[in-house]
């Protein structure tokens, strides 16, 4: 499964990690054009809906925690393959 999420964009977060919640149409389109679904998802913990990173074969989902700590962190000590866009 592919997922998507930016780090370092001072205009959102001073260089925070994010995810597709809060990815501009323009982000989403990047995602997709690399096969990554993006879709809407209602979360029973957080009690909202939003936009995460989807499973093409199943539509599991990845929510902002496991976004985080299972693939973010995981990439930064290279524990897993990924590939980094420059966005600039």
């Amino acid at each position: 499964m592919n997922v998507s999420l930016i780090t370092g964009d001072a205009q959102k977060g001073n260089g925070q990690v994010y995810g597709p919640e809060s990815f501009s149409e323009e982000e989403i389109k990047i995602a997709e054009n690399q096969g990554v679904v993006i879709k809407e998802h209602h979360s029973a913990i957080r009690q909202e809906t939003y936009r995460a990173n989807t499973c093409a074969h199943c539509g599991a989902f990845v929510g902002q925690h496991y976004l985080f700590t299972d693939y973010h962190c995981a990439a930064e000590n290279e524990d897993c393959e990924y590939k980094k866009i420059d966005m600039a």
